[in-house]
């Protein structure tokens, strides 16, 4: 049973969810809905593929997985995803290739270790 915390800033609804430290095996579903969600930590936990719902995080300004076992990063999920400003992914075990197919933004933010 994974644990997540809300954190919330305001009127809008939820702002933040924390999810970290709880041996998640799967990115959990139910977050991709929350279309409000400004900030996504799950780090320290055994994620190993993002779905294709995240796309879905129109909010989404911050995501955080580092200490994962992701082994590679979709590249939707930098394109596709309009107010991503932070993305780190560090202790992962990302394909070397990971880091040169991701496009730069203005703005942005990556923190990548390999």
């Amino acid at each position: 049973v994974a644990v997540l915390s809300t954190q919330s800033t305001g009127s809008s609804g939820i702002n933040a969810e924390y999810g970290g430290y709880n041996l998640i095996r799967s990115f959990p579903n139910v977050v991709t809905k929350m279309e409000k969600l400004e900030e996504l930590s799950l780090i320290h936990n055994q994620i190993s593929v993002l779905p294709d719902e995240v796309v879905q995080m129109r909010s989404l300004e911050k995501l955080h997985l580092d200490n994962n076992v992701l082994t590679e990063l979709p590249e939707y999920v930098t394109l596709q995803l309009p107010q991503l400003r932070a993305l780190t992914l560090e202790n992962n075990k990302l394909k070397h290739n990971t880091r040169s197919t991701q496009q730069t933004r203005s703005k942005f933010y990556y923190k990548i270790g390999l």
